[in-house]
């Protein structure tokens, strides 16, 4: 059974002799199906709007990044005003109730 598998994978990948205009036809079609250059200001453009959009995101980027760095800078003063507001109204209260 091996020796029979064997035998036909060498049969079905024996050598075999190519036509003699084989290499003329291969030519031949290749010329024909040859792609038309594609223009290099199309890929500049293309490179550019790449370029552009990377460095909209960049942008985009710090704007969120100092946005929200704002936002927390904020938040610590509401903080700290409300902490003082307390303090004062506290120390209000104390000296009324001791009066």
């Amino acid at each position: 059974m091996q020796d029979d598998f064997e035998v036909q994978l060498r049969r079905a990948l024996r050598p075999v002799e190519a036509p003699p205009d084989f290499a003329a036809k291969v030519l031949a079609r290749a010329r024909a199906q040859r792609v038309v250059a594609f223009p290099r200001w199309i890929a500049a453009v293309a490179a550019a709007l790449v370029l552009a959009a990377g460095v909209g995101q960049a942008i985009h980027v710090e704007r969120v990044r100092r946005a929200e760095r704002a936002r927390d800078q904020l938040i610590l003063a509401l903080r700290i005003t409300k902490a003082k507001l307390d303090y004062t109204r506290q120390r209000l209260e104390k000296k009324n109730h001791d009066h």
